[in-house]
């Protein structure tokens, strides 16, 4: 698929925060982002942006994107997430993904909003690698066949 510099945004400055003892959830920290301002700072441009997530099972990812949503649909794609996701955007869950090292996109049409958007990922991490791996994109598309492309 083509990709036009106006509809997409790459994601790469995250606050990240570890939740050894699995909280996070009950806690309700995807709907409280003041949380992660004392969370490590990471760029995914990096070569050494990744924390260890497997040593305390559970990372909690924070960025924050501006867009324009130009299309009828929104997706958020992701090189993949060692081992399961469940992601946020503006305090509305918009869904998950469970395989690991395999990339993934999710409609995010429903909770993205002109301006600016607050994305939150909670990864369980019990595998090699832990933790957000690759790029993150924000993408706008004309219509649903090529959500999942």
């Amino acid at each position: 698929m083509k990709k036009n510099p106006e509809t997409e945004v790459k994601i790469h400055a995250w606050q990240v925060l570890p939740d050894p003892h699995n909280m996070g959830e009950r806690n309700g920290w995807f709907r409280d982002s003041s949380r992660f301002a004392s969370g490590l700072h990471i760029d995914s441009r990096q070569k050494t942006y990744r924390p260890d997530c497997r040593s305390v099972g559970f990372c909690w990812y924070y960025a924050t994107f501006a867009f324009r949503p130009t299309n009828s649909h929104t997706v958020l794609h992701f090189d993949g997430c060692d081992k399961k996701a469940k992601v946020w955007v503006n305090g509305q869950h918009v869904g998950g993904h469970e395989t690991g090292l395999i990339p993934f996109r999710l409609d995010i049409s429903c909770a993205v909003q002109t301006g600016e958007n607050e994305l939150i990922v909670r990864v369980e991490s019990p595998g090699l690698f832990g933790g957000i791996l690759g790029h993150v994109l924000v993408m706008s598309i004309a219509d649903e066949t090529h959500l999942y492309e």
